[in-house]
């Protein structure tokens, strides 16, 4: 009926939403360059299968066919998301570089294909928890979870803030594009989390520490968020599942808010926290 195939529409709206960035302003900030909801087809097609190698190439034709039929089952007919589309996009979404645009005309370029990806596979981690575990999650962050993937997720998005803070504080009259150490290491932090934050944190992170003047308000937050963790999850070194994701974009979404409300709308470095 009409109603239920609007229900089932609003339905995989609510599901499967999270931040998404606008086309090319998705560099100009929190509230002009996102939106929130789920994100379009063709940035799922990027996040699960990649990028196509070729102008002619039937077998990635082949498979964005098959990933929109399935997709179009879960929109219109209520289906879970299959797993295997989820892991795709997390295994994607952990490997930055594959994303990259060296030959970008400007900054904001750059990343732009890895921020689509990041979004979208956001968004399926969380229908993913809503359709197998009935969990849901925030799109906001979420300061009180203490799912160890989430909460390490988090610890990376400060290690790439500090960086990237140091950096501005460094030379405020460009922008710095290259990719932080949090970003490098993204691949080896997914699947060793205890032994690479170990590394980035007592190696990585310590010159953008000292040029922060010791970076007091990133320090208590990272030991306000390994408090949160359970007894013993902290220093588990298994592989990080999508949820990891989910804090990690949250807590970077959170600094790009607070980035905007402490400096009168423009998108620059937390003045006042470093």
């Amino acid at each position: 009926s009409e109603n239920e195939y609007e229900e089932r529409i609003d339905h995989w709206h609510n599901t499967c939403k999270w931040y998404q960035p606008f086309g090319k302003d998705a560099d100009e900030g929190f509230k002009s360059g996102y939106f929130i909801g789920a994100p379009a087809i063709d940035r799922i097609v990027l996040a699960v299968l990649g990028k196509r190698r070729s102008q002619k190439d039937e077998s990635y034709d082949k498979l964005v066919k098959k990933l929109r039929e399935q997709l179009v089952y879960c929109i219109f007919d209520g289906e879970r998301i299959p797993a295997s589309i989820v892991i795709a996009a997390i295994n994607r979404a952990s490997n930055p570089f594959t994303f990259e645009n060296k030959n970008a005309k400007n900054n904001s370029d750059r990343w732009r294909d890895w921020e689509h990806v990041l979004g979208a596979t956001c968004a399926l981690v969380k229908r993913y928890y809503h359709d197998y575990k009935k969990e849901e999650f925030a799109v906001e962050l979420e300061t009180e979870r203490r799912d160890r993937d989430y909460l390490f997720g988090r610890l990376l998005a400060v290690a790439d803030k500090i960086e990237s803070s140091a950096r501005y504080k460094q030379d405020k009259t460009k922008k710095d594009d290259r990719a932080t150490n949090a970003i490098r290491y993204m691949p080896a932090f997914s699947q060793h989390p205890f032994r690479t934050w170990n590394m980035l944190f007592t190696q990585q992170l310590n010159p953008y520490i000292q040029q922060l003047n010791g970076a007091g308000w990133y320090m208590n937050l990272i030991g306000d968020i390994k408090q949160r963790f359970e007894p013993g999850d902290y220093e588990r070194n298994d592989p990080l599942d999508g949820r990891y994701l989910l804090g990690f974009f949250a807590q970077r979404q959170d600094f790009r808010k607070r980035q905007i409300d402490k400096n009168g709308g423009e998108n620059n470095d937390l003045k006042d926290q470093n």
